[in-house]
């Protein structure tokens, strides 16, 4: 059975104390955030941070380095199929100049040469 709490004087708070009360019971239960440069510093002060873990960036820069053949090809990804696509593509991306014969010639010739090396790859893979 719990003890009652002593009834026989209740002490009569001001408003003052009872707000005073009332914001430091949540505060303390972090219901409330900081309104001065001292709420901050006894915020702070009260804190133990040592426990707070830190991200680890050596496997973030591990991860940023890995080789194409780890990276896992979603199944839904999105494939520029259309010719008119590729077109507009590589227009906007020399800013609508025209290309010389010669140099189409050996960007079809790469372009082959990539997709004959993307289905080795795949193929070897399975």
């Amino acid at each position: 059975m719990k003890a009652q709490p002593n009834r026989k004087s209740p002490k009569e708070l001001s408003d003052a104390e009872f707000e005073a009360a009332l914001h430091g019971a949540l505060r303390d239960e972090g219901y409330l955030f900081p309104r001065s440069a001292e709420d901050v510093a006894s915020l702070e002060a009260s804190m133990d941070t040592t426990g707070v873990p830190t991200p680890d960036t050596q496997k973030f820069r591990q991860l940023l380095h890995q080789t194409e053949e780890k990276v896992v090809e979603l199944p839904n990804s999105a494939k520029v199929s259309s010719r008119e696509v590729e077109e507009n593509l590589a227009m906007a991306a020399r800013n609508g100049g025209e290309i010389s014969e010669e140099i189409r010639k050996r960007m079809n010739t790469h372009r082959a040469e990539a997709k004959k090396q993307n289905r080795k790859k795949h193929d070897g893979a399975h």
